[in-house]
């Protein structure tokens, strides 16, 4: 369909949770994920939870080969490992699920350092 309309650049995103997105309340899972489901413990979603030390190979594999078929076919193509679309805007938690903190959380943590005197100023 690209090549038909003469299109030649795709953006691939991961999504940053295994379940729920911030337009739903329905669970909406998603798989494969960069790391493994290994545990200790269970997740949000309800499956174990990620073990951020062992990446999924399938996960990686499945890219690479859209990569490789995009760049056979002429397509210039984009990875972007990072993105906010499924964080809920306003509120302060991540969407159930996520395993990244929200922009917001992250800010909260720096002045909360700052405050307690264990942040640098920059």
């Amino acid at each position: 369909m690209m090549l038909k309309h003469n299109h030649n650049f795709m953006r691939f995103w991961h999504w940053l949770q295994g379940a729920y997105a911030p337009w739903t309340d329905e669970k909406m899972l998603v798989d494969p994920l960069p790391y493994l489901r290994t545990g200790p413990g269970t997740a949000l979603d309800g499956q174990p939870k990620f073990d951020l030390t062992k990446f999924n190979p399938v996960y990686f594999d499945r890219m690479r080969s859209r990569l490789i078929e995009a760049r056979d076919r002429g397509i210039y193509a984009a990875v972007q490992l990072f993105q906010s679309f499924s964080e809920k805007k306003e509120a302060v938690h991540a969407t159930p699920g996520s395993r990244i903190p929200t922009t917001e959380q992250i800010t909260l943590a720096i002045l909360t350092r700052k405050k307690m005197g264990r942040g640098r100023s920059t």
